[in-house]
Formats: structure tokens, C-alpha cells, sequence
């Protein structure tokens, strides 16, 4: 039992199918994901944005992480309209917003340097859409600070 699990270049290579589908699949999420964000960003003030995060969207449910409970009071506030613009920009239904308290809240340059991370050990063509969607997160930084 000492055999090291493969990494996901290693399992591209294979061609083992179900894993390969499965890589594609997390990243159109990832892509997916990254236009939430950008909604959300869109519909909050920078500062709102700056420490508070979009990080799903289940079963009609925006799920938002918040950097302290004054933060997810705010977003509470502005649940009606928070709601009402995602139904009329996102191609998802959303009915309920949920706001969960986590200090740590990643900022978007630690989502990039993730996805650098990811890209390292996989191959094309996932490795160039991961470098893509870090170089997304980076100019979405760069916007937010000017």
C-alpha cells in the first residue's frame, strides 16, 4: 500500500474518461461560479464586495460568506434586492439568499493562486482554462482596488 495517488495530469494521460469528464465538469463550475461572482459584485458596493463572497448557488439559494456578522447583517438588509437582481441577470433561479459568517473569507488573489496551483498538475486543455480563470480573478482584483 505505499503506491502515491496519481495526479490529475497523471489521470488525464490514462484517459480514463469518468475522471477526465469529471475535471471538465469543476471547471465549467468554475467558470459558472466566477459570472456569480461577478453578479454579485455588481449588485453590492465595492466595500460590500470586499468582504463578503459568492460561493454557490444550490437548489435556488444564493449561499454568500461573510467576513463578520456586521457584514452579514448588511447583506440581510439588502436580501430583497440582492434577489430580484439575480433573477433578472443570472440564467439560474434564485429565490433565498443564505449568509454564512467566516472570517477568513477568501479574498479573490487567494482563489487565482488556487487555480495557479490546480493548473500546475494538469494538462491542456484544462491546465490553459484554470490559468484563464486566475487571470480573471487578478484583473477582478486589480478593478476592485481602483
Amino acid at each position: 500500500m505505499s503506491r502515491q495517488p496519481k495526479t490529475p495530469s497523471e489521470l488525464l494521460r490514462t484517459g480514463q474518461q469518468p475522471m477526465a469528464e469529471t475535471l471538465r465538469h469543476y471547471a465549467q463550475f468554475a467558470a459558472q461560479l466566477s459570472q456569480w461572482q461577478q453578479l454579485f459584485k455588481n449588485c453590492v458596493d465595492k466595500a460590500t464586495a470586499q468582504h463578503c463572497q459568492l460561493v454557490n448557488i444550490r437548489d435556488g439559494e444564493l449561499i454568500i460568506k461573510a467576513g463578520s456578522g456586521s457584514w452579514s447583517t448588511k447583506l440581510k438588509f439588502q436580501q430583497a434586492a440582492i434577489i430580484t437582481y439575480f433573477q433578472n441577470n443570472a440564467t439560474v433561479p434564485v429565490n433565498k439568499l443564505s449568509v454564512k459568517v467566516s472570517p477568513n473569507v477568501n479574498t479573490t488573489n487567494d482563489n487565482a493562486q488556487r487555480l495557479r496551483n490546480m493548473a500546475e498538475g494538469c494538462s491542456e486543455p484544462l491546465r490553459l482554462q484554470l490559468e484563464a480563470l486566475a487571470a480573471k480573478f487578478d484583473n477582478d482584483a486589480a478593478n476592485n482596488k481602483g
